[in-house]
């Protein structure tokens, strides 16, 4: 008997550490960084709808779409996110086009075209939460039953964490849809 509660305190208390770390000033610092920095990488141009959002979750959607997900680089229109001027590649400040951001349109090669990201019929991509994650887990392609994505790198994105995941579908639902 005492040793069994021995082991149940020490899980217990390893349970309670873990909790302490992930809700640690340090950590929650680190998710406020990444909201923030989400928040600043939304292009100019770009209303976000947040009514009935998870203002976070938005923000690290954002963070992940923008920054370390480089989504647009795929998902806008003929591979050319930037406005006139705004090529970082040749040495100008950024700025990215809102009527080219996410909006889908460049082909890889012939019957591989990037998809529109943006709300359609009020869901990001056209897609359910539950197809979103799908797509993101399993590499299923929806407009296409019984085919992968064979473009997008789901075998990695597949590692991503279901809050991540959830974060970037509640940022790409605040969207515009395209114009």
């Amino acid at each position: 008997m005492r040793r069994f509660f021995s082991v149940g305190a020490l899980a217990v208390g390893a349970a309670v550490l873990v909790l302490v770390a992930i809700q640690s000033p340090r950590a929650r610092a680190e998710d406020e960084s990444q909201i923030r920095h989400g928040f600043a990488s939304v292009p100019a141009g770009i209303e976000l709808n947040l009514r009935g959002k998870n203002r976070g979750q938005v923000g690290l959607g954002a963070y992940l779409v923008n920054t370390i997900g480089d989504c647009n680089g795929c998902h806008s229109k003929e591979f050319n996110p930037y406005l006139d001027g705004g090529n970082p590649y040749a040495g100008e400040e950024e700025k990215i086009d809102p009527d080219r951001y996410l909006v889908g349109g460049s082909e890889f090669f012939p019957g591989a075209t990037s998809r529109n990201l943006r709300p359609e019929n009020g869901l990001p991509a056209g897609l359910t939460l539950s197809q979103f994650v799908d797509a993101f887990r399993n590499g299923t392609d929806h407009s296409n039953p019984g085919q992968l994505l064979d473009v997008m790198p789901w075998p990695s994105f597949s590692k991503m964490t279901d809050h991540d995941i959830v974060a970037i579908y509640e940022y790409l639902s605040c969207l515009p849809p395209k114009p």
